[in-house]
């Protein structure tokens, strides 16, 4: 036996470190791939369900601009007539400001949602 040898013991020791690092990578990479379509899953559920919120505010704001239009157009009384309209342009603008804050929402949601599928493609 020459100094060069190594022990066959030693080598199969090896091997079977390197096969239980090489299946708990493995499992790791599953594992990662699994959180990571979960969150896309998640993200995806939530863009939708604000997409959904948007349309619906923007269909409120749409009703809202019509009865103002319809209204004005009906009342003869000034003062009442401003007083509605008044009204109603405040309501306008509430629900401008809610369908501006779904709409940045959604953004920042399309933003991670893109982050995500990035990550998702060139990590795992």
């Amino acid at each position: 036996m020459s100094d060069q040898t190594v022990p066959r013991q030693l080598l199969d020791d090896a091997n079977s470190a390197v096969e239980k690092l090489r299946k708990k990578l493995e499992e790791a990479t599953v594992q990662g791939r699994k959180e990571m379509d979960s969150a896309l899953q998640s993200m995806t559920s939530q863009l939708k369900l604000l997409q959904s919120q948007l349309k619906s505010t923007e269909e409120q704001l749409f009703r809202s601009m019509q009865r103002e239009k319809d209204l004005a157009a009906q009342l003869h009384d000034a003062d009442l007539k401003s007083a509605v309209i008044s009204k109603l342009r405040s309501e306008k603008s509430e629900l401008q400001k809610i369908v501006e804050e779904h709409s940045k929402t959604i953004d920042d949601l399309r933003v991670k949602d893109a982050e995500v599928r990035h990550l998702s493609r060139h990590h795992l």
